[in-house]
């Protein structure tokens, strides 16, 4: 399996994709792509959100898209940096400067249990998968309105849109020319499907990473239930040890770790609330949907949200690295996110999930 070479591949921390007919690695046209209706608002510092994109349009977000004043319209590139009206962030998927979120179908790849009397026990091969067509899309959107709910809903954010890793990279490089002080990304890959070719790509990730101190990364840490320690395996990029990296993993309503949540002392940072979460989902334009979902997913962008907090009442953190907002954090955490840096005792996962890569555990729609 190649990393990060299909849509949502590398996009949620809990199922595999592959594509299906009308997939959207087709390209779209630019005039498919929903205009802003939002004029966008200038920010003291960038908090980017490299997902799916967003409903830029949604009433809860549209007033908070991070503008850019050196693009004063959608089809030049005035500011010279090689995106073309790029006035609320970009997708790298198209290569446009519309991120919308779509939501749209595609075939899921699970895996068959193989042995009944452990509920958790999955073979990860080839030969054990099966397709199941599901609905994808709205990940993006949940997850930036998180963002703005746990900020405060005053700080603007930057929507970037990816499928794979190289425009992952792409997306974290065009954040940091930025000066993105947050970047958040609530997806990742199990080390176990990387190949030769995606090992030279994650290097290189890595590096960009660590390379990158005045920047807080934020990573979901995965929904498969995993001690990621005991068990010898690695979600990247969560798993990357960086004093600029935060990897978050979920609670429960009752702040207890979340039955999903995979944990790994030293390599899952902070728990933050990831079940049920009510926050946007796109819909018609003007239209106010909202949804419920659950995931790691769902507590980075909570984490996100906080750190944007702290760097707004304390300006001075600006001018610093990042490892002293991420300390700062830590130090919070105590109070205002619950931490378990412990293996799991007498927690297990009642509805195992599939190992693969952070689309929610759970979606329900609000009536």
């Amino acid at each position: 399996m190649k990393f990060l070479t299909l849509f949502f591949s590398f996009y949620f921390v809990l199922t595999t994709f592959a594509q299906a007919q009308n997939g959207p690695n087709i390209q779209i046209p630019l005039q498919d792509n929903p205009a802003f209706t939002s004029k966008g608002r200038p920010a003291p510092f960038t908090v980017a959100i490299i997902d799916t994109g967003v409903d830029y349009n949604h009433p809860q977000l549209s007033h908070l898209i991070k503008l850019n004043p050196l693009e004063p319209n959608e089809i030049q590139d005035n500011d010279k940096n090689g995106y073309v009206g790029d006035r609320f962030g970009f997708d790298f998927i198209h290569h446009d400067n519309r991120p919308y979120d779509f939501i749209e179908q595609i075939l899921e790849v699970r895996w068959k249990k193989i042995k009944e009397e452990d509920p958790e026990f999955y073979e990860f091969n080839e030969d054990t998968k099966y397709l199941v067509p599901t609905w994808i899309g709205g990940h993006g959107t949940h997850v930036t309105g998180i963002f703005v709910n746990s900020s405060g809903g005053q700080i603007p954010f930057l929507p970037l849109r990816i499928s794979n890793l190289d425009e992952l990279i792409e997306a974290i490089k065009y954040a940091l020319s930025k000066n993105a002080k947050i970047i958040n990304l609530s997806m990742g890959q199990y080390d176990i499907f990387l190949g030769p070719a995606e090992i030279i790509k994650v290097n290189a990730l890595e590096n960009l990473i660590v390379k990158a101190k005045d920047t807080l990364f934020v990573f979901a840490a995965g929904n498969e239930n995993l001690d990621m320690i005991k068990e010898n395996i690695c979600l990247i990029p969560a798993c990357i040890k960086a004093e600029n990296v935060l990897s978050v993993g979920a609670l429960n309503d009752k702040g207890n770790l979340a039955s999903f949540t995979n944990i790994g002392d030293g390599l899952v940072d902070v728990y933050a609330p990831g079940v049920n979460i009510l926050s946007a989902w796109p819909g018609p334009l003007g239209a106010n949907n909202s949804k419920m979902a659950s995931g790691t997913s769902m507590s980075a962008p909570y984490v996100s949200g906080i750190a944007a907090k702290i760097l707004l009442k304390n300006p001075n953190l600006l001018n610093k690295k990042a490892k002293f907002l991420k300390k700062k954090i830590l130090e919070m955490s105590k109070m205002e996110i619950k931490m378990f840096t412990k293996s799991r005792q007498n927690i297990g996962a009642k509805n195992p999930l599939p190992l693969g890569v952070c689309y929610p555990v759970q979606i329900s729609t609000l009536d």
